[in-house]
């Protein structure tokens, strides 16, 4: 096993775009990825309204189909994939007060959501159902679409947040009957689909953090969120409980907690988190409800990604740092019981990395403006 490149394609339009998110179907054989620019150092920098483009190819890097969007605010700041690969999503910013928002039949590109309802914020986070039939986009809101007749509902089914925050992460079960977000006052959502509908929606809230990711077991009940610098394991049972709650205590992961990943029985569970200016990823095992360190490993910059296949034989993980003259990333490969099996650098820092369900194929992007494919 080892971290072996296969296809690096830059996807840049303009000289400063960056890859933010990468997507990948559960057999590897389609990855969708966009172009998104933002200028972190504050100053006056290039214009963010440009053109920035959602890319689809298949699991060797042959590009599929493209979509530029012309006069786009900041551009793709994350995009979706259903688990069979027939449906694409990409959300984002369209204009500075207006969030961008596009669903695609993934083989040929075509659009699906050909109204979509005015969003006041971002896009934040995108995800589908194994089958496509089901998407859910985390931003003002959460907005639940289901699919009718080849295209996406509307208006969309629709979950308020708490305290008029914005919703900053979403997962989907891959049966599309339940849904799973997080805001930034620190609440996570639970939300139970039938018959078109939202039958119920339960929350658990912990003060003073901010939800930055949450992950769905793709086989069993279980879910995983981080906030602020925990990380927590939660069920669709515990979550039924009055009042709602994870399955045991919070994990403190000594520093902020950037993402998460979960095996599809919900028995382990990744987690990379900052740790001043470098990073370490974590391995937990679920035993009953406590979370018991597995294995840690040091990550040399920042990290901001971590996948992992459903039975967590092959864990990836990103990271960087781009401030002043520091500039560069690296992706990883580690095997089940925490051994390095490959490192990847790159000039630019990184953020998303994504394993295919089957293990099969790697995708990843970075603020160099590449996606990058690889075999475990």
């Amino acid at each position: 096993m080892s971290l072996t490149k296969i296809n690096e394609v830059n996807l840049q339009v303009q000289s400063n775009d960056m890859v933010n998110s990468v997507a990948i179907s559960d057999d590897g054989s389609r990855v969708i990825a966009g172009t998104w620019f933002h200028d972190y150092s504050r100053g006056s920098g290039p214009s963010p309204v440009a053109t920035y483009q959602v890319v689809a190819s298949d699991g060797t890097g042959t590009e599929l189909w493209r979509d530029q969007i012309v006069k786009c605010f900041e551009g793709i700041y994350c995009v979706g994939l259903s688990g069979n690969g027939q449906i694409a999503a990409a959300g984002g910013w369209l204009h500075s007060s207006s969030g961008l928002l596009r669903a695609y039949d993934a083989s040929d590109g075509t659009q699906l959501l050909n109204s979509p309802p005015a969003i006041p914020q971002r896009v934040n986070s995108i995800a589908l159902s194994a089958d496509g039939q089901v998407l859910a986009v985390a931003a003002d809101k959460l907005y639940v679409f289901l699919q009718q007749n080849g295209t996406f509902s509307r208006p969309p089914l629709v979950v308020p947040t708490f305290g008029a925050q914005s919703m900053t992460a979403v997962d989907v079960d891959p049966s599309g009957t339940w849904v799973v977000a997080g805001d930034l006052t620190g609440t996570i959502y639970l939300s139970l689909l039938q018959n078109g509908a939202i039958q119920r929606t339960v929350r658990f809230h912990d003060a003073a953090v901010t939800v930055h990711h949450v992950a769905i077991a793709r086989g069993s009940e279980f879910f995983a969120a981080v906030a602020g610098h925990f990380v927590y394991c939660l069920s669709r049972t515990s979550m039924a409980q009055n009042p709602p709650a994870p399955i045991g205590p919070k994990v403190d992961m000594g520093g902020s907690a950037r993402w998460v990943a979960i095996s599809a029985d919900g028995t382990m569970i990744a987690v990379v988190a900052n740790q001043a200016a470098q990073g370490v990823i974590t391995m937990f095992g679920r035993e009953g409800t406590a979370l018991i360190p597995a294995w840690t490993q040091p990550l040399a910059l920042n990290p901001n990604g971590v996948s992992m296949d459903a039975r967590g034989l092959y864990v990836a993980a990103a990271d960087g740092l781009d401030t002043g003259n520091q500039l560069g990333g690296n992706f990883y490969l580690f095997d089940s019981s925490g051994n390095p099996d490959g490192t990847f650098a790159t000039t630019r820092m990184n953020w998303p990395i994504v394993v295919s369900t089957d293990g099969s194929g790697i995708a990843a992007g970075s603020d160099n403006g590449k996606r990058y494919l690889f075999r475990p």
